[in-house]
């Protein structure tokens, strides 16, 4: 399987991702568990926003450690789809 995509996902900001939250009546998160995986480049407002609110996972994928606002990180798209499928 090729993981690698020709086109542009689109990007959640912090203020998307809460309309979203929103949008499905959980922005308590009681029933709902958000998974965010990205990588920092134009997601860390959305990182943010389920970290400040305790609320979810964040997944950061790099081959590198670096500063974030994610809690968790997977190394490379390939190990995001074995994680995705465990």
């Amino acid at each position: 399987m090729d993981l690698k995509s020709n086109h542009t996902a689109p990007v959640l900001t912090d203020q998307s991702t809460l309309f979203l939250l929103e949008s499905l009546g959980q922005n308590n998160c009681n029933d709902v568990l958000p998974i965010y995986v990205g990588d920092d480049k134009t997601d860390k407002d959305a990182f943010k926003v389920l970290t400040e609110r305790k609320c979810g996972y964040e997944f950061l994928v790099t081959s590198a450690p670096k500063k974030s606002n994610a809690y968790y990180s997977l190394m490379d798209p390939s190990e995001v789809h074995t994680f995705s499928f465990r």
